[in-house]
């Protein structure tokens, strides 16, 4: 039952037909259906129908709830703190749940191709958009970019979120057997690549490019990956949208992302507290500038301190190294799993690209997409194919170098450019 609730949740949260107009379950369809999933979700715990997937990025993700909570803490702004601690909570349980609940192969693959409809129908109401010029719910275009409703009413969030799925695409046109699935994957793959185009969106572009880069190098090797994607990308910027031309640092939008990078850095070293705990979870729009960063590493940054974006990066990295590790294990029982986590590490690394365009730190989609890692982590490890993963003091330090390291790239970059 746990699964099928999340299914419906997870179509909801794309689809938002709870702020659509003249729906008769526009009002708390997600806040019953949440309620639902968790209840049912529990039972099953006690049941002993799911586990809680034992995983290093737990720890990881429930000490960023609690660095975003603290954020405002430190501030005596109990409000916001609670703001904080519940709207993050969402994507923590979300997580939990979907790597308990997808307890097989069978599972994951459903649950992914629910992702691939729901990013493919919000495509497809874009293109008609575009046509149309006026979409669902009196919906129109932004500038003559498309988009859709909420979470995806930005141009750029939703070619970051159709950018998300092509590598799952990607797997099916070209390892899966079935002749029908391949044919529906590319169906819908031109339906999502026309799409991301409308949107007009450069990073939108630029991932949909480094996606391509990623999968081509991983199908056909370094070789002839490399030159089929040095291919797709002088055609891609051949006959890119207009705004691609106007990819200065000196251009109007550029410089907002880097007055808002800049505003987050500033945030951040506003005062002691600020630089190890930030200014506060959902302070950022209230600096100086009104920017947002444009940035989600230096978003976190700026808002949740050295501490907050600790355990931010630790989630990417715990995530991807637990992805990589298992590619030098030369046990493959289950080709199937082992292509999937291919992909699912090509999309992750395809989304954290486009994320560093826009700030989407605390996006949904990402969570789900750690959620599913965990997932086929555990299949894995529960046929035999899966090394230990946990990581070692070491490799603790490592995190911290790397966003030490990331927080000096930004300064140094801020400086270039500016």
């Amino acid at each position: 039952m746990s699964f099928i609730i999340l299914i419906f949740y997870v179509i909801c949260l794309y689809i938002r037909p709870q702020e659509i107009q003249g729906l008769f379950f526009r009002s708390n369809i997600m806040f019953y259906l949440g309620i639902s999933l968790v209840v049912f979700w529990i039972l099953g715990i006690i049941k002993g129908n799911y586990k809680i997937a034992q995983v290093p990025q737990n720890i990881f993700i429930v000490c960023l709830l609690l660095a975003i909570a603290l954020s405002q803490l430190t501030n005596l702004y109990f409000h916001g703190a609670y703001k904080g601690f519940y709207e993050f909570s969402i994507n923590v349980i979300l997580y939990f749940i979907i790597s308990s609940v997808l307890d097989s192969e069978k599972k994951v693959i459903i649950f992914i191709w629910i992702l691939i409809l729901c990013s493919s129908y919000i495509a497809c109401e874009g293109v008609l958009l575009y046509y149309n010029r006026a979409g669902i719910d009196n919906l129109t275009m932004d500038e003559g970019r498309i988009r859709y409703v909420s979470i995806f009413g930005d141009p750029n969030d939703m070619a970051l979120a159709i950018n998300t799925i092509l590598p799952f695409l990607f797997y099916f046109i070209f390892y899966h057997t079935s002749k029908l699935f391949k044919f529906i994957s590319m169906l819908l793959l031109v339906i999502c690549i026309y799409a991301i185009w409308l949107t007009n969106s450069r990073g939108g572009i630029l991932t949909f490019c480094f996606i391509t880069t990623m999968f081509t190098i991983k199908r056909y090797k370094y070789t002839y990956g490399v030159v089929l994607s040095i291919i797709i990308l002088l055609i891609m910027l051949a006959y890119a949208p207009t705004r691609m031309s106007m990819l200065t640092f000196q251009e109007e939008s550029a410089r907002g992302r880097i007055v808002g990078m800049r505003t987050g850095m500033e945030l951040m070293r506003s005062n002691y507290k600020s630089i190890f705990l930030g200014n506060g979870y959902g302070s950022f729009a209230e600096g100086p500038t009104g920017y947002v960063a444009h940035n989600s590493p230096m978003h976190v940054a700026g808002e949740t301190g050295i501490l907050g974006l600790y355990f931010w990066m630790g989630l990417i990295y715990i995530s991807i190294k637990g992805l990589s590790a298992q590619f030098k294990n030369k046990i493959i029982s289950n080709k199937n799993t082992y292509d999937l986590s291919h992909v699912l590490l090509i999309s992750l690394i395809g989304f954290l690209f486009g994320a560093l365009f826009l700030s989407s730190p605390y996006n949904p989609i990402l969570y789900m997409l750690y959620g599913c890692i965990a997932s086929i982590l555990i299949i894995r490890r529960n046929i035999g194919e899966m090394i230990n993963t946990y990581p070692t003091a070491n490799e603790y330090i490592k995190n911290g170098i790397i966003t030490a390291a990331i927080l000096v790239i930004v300064n140094i970059f801020i400086r270039v450019v500016s």
